[in-house]
């Protein structure tokens, strides 16, 4: 069944025409366009699948939102242009599956949108937020080309579950994973795959917890004028896994960095503190980390450094006590690394052996 109000009606291009409060429950459509909203306060499509004409170069959704603008259960197939979202939103997807042979999601403006469990698949680029914030779980973005899967312009961004990905080709020097410019992001679990250059970030603060940059051309990370805060990460097989040039500090806690000409490339008088750096397999003619900038490392592999400087970290125990010699629970940061000591007073700090300043 279909429930629309009176502003709604079909014509030889649109499945549906509507403004405001339209909701679509159950239902199988196909034509050159499915929905096109100059204005809505608010939409609802539940458990539709549609399929577009192919040739169509316009949206398969055009959807101005003032209002929450609800997908769940969504499916378009067969479309060059699948989704183009504007308005205020919010705009919320539940399971949303595309498969288009152009774009998948273009957001412009400044709003919210909410993608969960949903997989894209696109010939040119998979999303395209410009001025939006995005909140992502449990997502999968898919390439078809050596193009640009993901673009986010400005906004604040949450990720959990993520995977940017297409076919590995050591002939593709163009395509891009995820390209952030001017934005907050954090995310856990982001996994990129197959790409030329996996992550370029631009004047952004990124905090990872869970970051995996795999089957990689040319660079794993490259971030420029950026703070890049990373938990846990792992590079394969990019030339270079990150090349660096931040305004605020790379901070790493572990980093397995495999199959790299050059691990790490500092520029412009960088700085990057990495506690536990594991270098495997690189070039035997190359450095593990070089250029122009300071690095803290700490290491079991004995990496090789030619950066301008560089100090090894050395986990230290260390015991806190009050004054009257009773340990303490405490809050330690040192080289941009934060610890506690446990009810025993005891953490292992990552000094130098030249002295070390801790808070």
């Amino acid at each position: 069944p279909l429930e629309y109000p009176l502003h709604c009606r079909r014509n030889h291009y649109y499945s549906v025409y509507c403004a405001d409060d339209f909701e679509v429950h159950h239902g199988a459509f196909e034509g050159h366009r499915f929905l096109f909203s100059s204005g809505s306060q608010s939409l609802m499509l539940d458990d539709v699948t549609f399929s577009g004409a192919g040739d169509e170069q316009r949206y398969a959704v055009d959807v101005k939102c003032s209002f929450t603008c609800s997908f769940n259960d969504v499916t378009i197939t067969n479309a060059s242009k699948a989704i183009q979202l504007t308005g205020a939103g919010p705009f919320d997807f539940e399971r949303l599956e595309i498969t288009s042979s152009g774009r998948g999601i273009d957001v412009v403006g400044d709003s919210i949108l909410t993608l969960t469990d949903s997989n894209i698949e696109a010939e040119e680029s998979a999303l395209d937020s410009q001025g939006a914030s995005t909140s992502i779980e449990n997502s999968i973005f898919e390439l078809l080309s050596n193009s640009r899967a993901v673009s986010l312009v400005q906004g604040s961004h949450e990720w959990d579950g993520v995977t940017i990905q297409k076919q590995y080709s050591s002939q593709d020097h163009t395509s891009t994973g995820l390209y952030i410019w001017y934005s907050i992001m954090e995310s856990s679990a982001l996994t990129l795959s197959g790409w030329s250059n996996g992550i370029t970030a631009q004047s952004t603060d990124m905090d990872f917890s869970d970051v995996s940059i795999t089957q990689g051309v040319d660079v794993g990370l490259d971030a420029e004028n950026s703070k890049i805060t990373i938990q846990d990460l792992v590079t394969q097989s990019a030339d270079t896994g990150i090349e660096f040039d931040g305004y605020g500090p790379l901070q790493i806690v572990n980093w397995t960095a495999e199959v790299h000409q050059t691990p790490l490339l500092l520029e412009n008088n960088a700085l990057a503190n990495i506690r536990s750096f594991r270098p495997i397999n690189t070039a035997p003619s190359a450095a593990d980390a070089m250029g122009d900038g300071t690095l803290y490392y700490g290491s079991n592999l004995n990496p090789t450094v030619a950066t301008t400087a560089s100090h090894e970290l050395i986990e230290t125990p260390v015991t806190f006590t009050d004054l009257i010699g009773e340990p303490i629970e405490a809050t330690i940061v040192v080289h941009g690394f934060e610890m506690k000591s446990n009810a025993n007073g005891a953490a292992n700090l990552p000094l130098v052996s030249s002295g070390s300043v801790t808070e």
